[in-house]
């Protein structure tokens, strides 16, 4: 049977300089929560912390990643820098989402006068390409930072080109030429899959959401290398540990027919 041929990947190696994430990662997954809780509040694990919401979600996240983005601002390696921190959320919208997040970001960046918000591709402004554009060989995923070329002019610098790796470790690309692009302050769980950074904060919904999942808060916790804060009550947490994604496609009970309609509890675990 097919199912027999399942090979099990149970050993991870890529936490093992940063056990804090691996530890919160495998409890995640085992949907132990009493063990995730017990990363998360451990004192010799400092790479995972969880930090309970007080007062308005907006400002409280803005003052944990604003000093972030500020060094990246000023780096010389712009969008390098940009690329080792990121915002996440579960949502795009709400007061908890990616979008009011990353206003909250911009207003406090502001008010540092780091960057102006007074026109909308302003320099300091990561990019997400939100639409493929073969002709400027930029696509949906593709993450950019608003700077100034060599003669003042702003543009969006962009990482190499994967399909003309001669042009060289970054390229910039005419404002007006841009495709649709939004702020990458924060971005949603579900687009920063694929991706890695050294150090995320991840944004949990207040109340309780169908958003809100295992595999959600799984893949959030592995997008970083470093350091993950995550910002939200222990019932949150709890909940999203306790509600695994539900897929009705069929394939579980062709495999586990003895199972019915669920998926096997030997489910394939891979790292």
């Amino acid at each position: 049977m097919l199912a027999d041929s399942i090979i099990h990947l149970r050993e991870s190696r890529r936490f093992r300089d940063h056990q804090g994430i691996g530890a919160l990662a495998s409890a995640i997954q085992e949907a132990s929560a009493q063990a995730a809780l017990a990363a998360l509040q451990a004192a010799n694990l400092p790479e995972v912390t969880l930090v309970e919401p007080a007062g308005p979600l907006g400002r409280q996240v803005s003052a944990l990643a604003s000093e972030r983005y500020a060094a990246c601002i000023g780096a010389e390696r712009r969008l390098e820098a940009f690329g080792r921190f990121r915002v996440l959320c579960a949502h795009r919208r709400g007061l908890d989402g990616a979008e009011a997040m990353n206003q909250a970001i911009e207003r406090a960046l502001a008010a540092r006068e780091l960057v102006s918000l007074d026109e909308p591709y302003y320099v300091g402004r990561p990019l997400l390409v939100t639409e493929n554009d073969p002709s400027t060989r930029l696509f949906n995923g593709d993450i950019g930072v608003v700077v100034r070329d060599r003669t003042g002019a702003k543009a969006a610098l962009f990482g190499a080109d994967a399909a003309e790796p001669g042009e060289g470790a970054s390229r910039l690309v005419a404002l007006s030429r841009l495709p649709r692009a939004e702020t990458a302050f924060a971005m949603t769980v579900h687009k920063s899959q694929g991706s890695e950074f050294d150090e995320v904060v991840l944004v949990l919904p207040q109340k309780p959401s169908p958003v809100l999942t295992r595999e959600l808060l799984y893949t959030a916790v592995t997008r970083a290398r470093e350091r993950v804060t995550i910002v939200a009550s222990l019932d949150i947490v709890v909940q999203a540990i306790a509600t695994p994604t539900r897929r009705d496609g069929g394939l579980c009970a062709r495999l586990w027919p003895s199972t019915g309609s669920r998926c096997s509890p030997r489910s394939a675990r891979s790292r």
